[in-house]
C-alpha cells in the first residue's frame, strides 16, 4: 500500500465542553486552514442532545462547503436513524450536489445518550432497524429512483430526489457483531472506533466475511477510523494529560477500562510516537483517518491541529 492512498481527515470544532468560550467562526476558518495544510479532508460529528454544546452537523458542512474546495467533506458520524428518511435524503442530496461531489456520508446508530433519542421520539432499541430500512431506501434515492416505501418505519409514495445528486459515499461505523455485519452487508466504507490496530484487523475481516457472504467482495471498499489524539514533547506527560482529558471525550461518557488499558486506545505522545502509532493502523489496513484533537478550548484546540499538521501529516502523505 502506498501512502498516496492514505485519506488524513480533521475532525472540525464543532463541539465543546458547555461553560467553556465557544467560537462558532473558528468551523470556518479551521476547514479553510486545513484545505491549505495538507489535510485531504473535514468531518463533524453530529447529536441534537448532549453534555456539551454541539452545533448540528448538517448545517454546519454546508457553511463549509462554501468555505471551501478541494477537500472531501464528511459526517463522522450522522445518526441516521433518528431522521425521518425523506428529508434526510433531500438535505443529504443537497449537500452533495453544493458541494461538487465532495460530500462523504458516514452513518452510526449512537446509542450513548439516551436522551437525545427521547428528545427525537425514537425507541432507542430501534436504532439498528431503523438503519437497515434507511440505508436501503437512501441509497435507491440517491440513484435517482422514484421509491414507494411501506417500510416498519418509513411509508410514503412516489418520492424522489432531484436534481439526482452526484455518487455518495457511504460508510458505516459500528463495533458490535451486528454492525459490523451491517458493514459488509451495505457499505461501501467502515469507520472503526475505539479499537486498537489488532481490532481493526480482526473487525477488518469480520466485515471481508460478511462482504463475501453478501456478494461484495469485489466491489472497493475504504476502510478509516475516528481517533482522537494528543501530541506533546514528552509520552508519558501527553498520555497523561490524554487521561486526564477522558481521551477527549465528555467526562459524562464513562470510558470502559482502567487507566493502563485505556492507554490502549489513545492516540498520544510525541510526534515519532503518534507517526508509528498511525503506521500500526495504516499496516493493519486502514486509509482514512478522522483525526480530532483531545483538547477543546479554542486555542489549545487550533495548536494541536497545527503540530499535526506540521509534524505528523508530512511523515505519513510525503511521496
Amino acid at each position: 500500500m502506498t501512502t498516496a492512498t492514505l485519506d488524513f481527515g480533521l475532525m472540525l470544532p464543532t463541539h465543546a465542553p458547555r461553560g467553556q468560550p465557544f467560537d462558532p467562526s473558528l468551523v470556518g476558518t479551521t476547514a479553510s486552514w486545513a484545505e491549505e495544510a495538507g489535510f485531504s479532508s473535514v468531518w463533524v460529528g453530529d447529536h441534537i442532545v448532549h453534555p456539551w454544546q454541539f452545533l448540528e452537523s448538517l448545517t454546519c458542512l454546508a457553511f463549509v462547503a462554501a468555505r471551501t474546495e478541494r477537500v472531501r467533506i464528511g459526517t463522522s458520524v450522522l445518526l441516521a436513524p433518528m431522521r425521518q428518511v425523506s428529508v434526510m435524503a433531500a438535505q443529504l442530496a443537497t449537500l452533495a450536489t453544493l458541494s461538487g461531489g465532495r460530500f462523504a456520508l458516514g452513518l452510526g446508530v449512537g446509542g450513548e445518550w439516551p436522551r437525545e433519542w427521547q428528545a427525537a421520539g425514537i425507541p432507542i432499541k430501534e436504532r439498528g432497524a431503523r438503519m437497515d430500512e434507511a440505508i436501503a431506501l437512501l441509497r435507491r434515492l440517491f440513484a435517482g429512483e422514484t421509491v414507494d416505501s411501506e417500510g416498519r418505519f418509513t411509508s410514503f409514495d412516489q418520492v424522489s430526489v432531484s436534481p439526482v445528486p452526484p455518487p455518495i459515499p457511504m460508510l458505516l461505523a459500528g463495533r458490535a457483531p451486528a454492525a459490523l455485519e451491517r458493514v459488509g452487508r451495505e457499505a461501501g466504507g467502515w469507520l472503526a472506533f475505539f479499537v486498537t490496530p489488532g481490532g481493526f484487523q480482526r473487525d477488518s475481516a469480520t466485515i471481508d466475511e460478511a462482504r463475501a457472504r453478501a456478494g461484495r467482495s469485489a466491489l472497493p471498499f475504504e476502510r478509516g477510523i475516528l481517533l482522537n489524539f494528543q501530541i506533546g514533547d514528552d509520552d508519558e506527560q501527553a498520555m497523561d494529560r490524554a487521561l486526564e482529558l477522558n481521551l477527549g471525550f465528555a467526562n459524562e461518557l464513562t470510558l470502559a477500562g482502567n487507566p493502563e488499558q485505556l492507554k490502549r486506545f489513545a492516540l498520544a505522545g510525541r510526534p515519532e510516537t503518534v507517526i508509528a502509532r498511525l503506521r500500526e493502523y495504516i499496516a493493519a489496513g486502514c486509509t482514512t483517518f478522522v483525526v480530532s484533537p483531545m483538547e477543546k478550548d479554542n486555542d489549545t484546540y487550533q495548536a494541536q491541529a497545527r503540530r499535526f499538521a506540521d509534524e505528523v501529516l508530512p511523515a505519513l502523505t510525503a511521496g
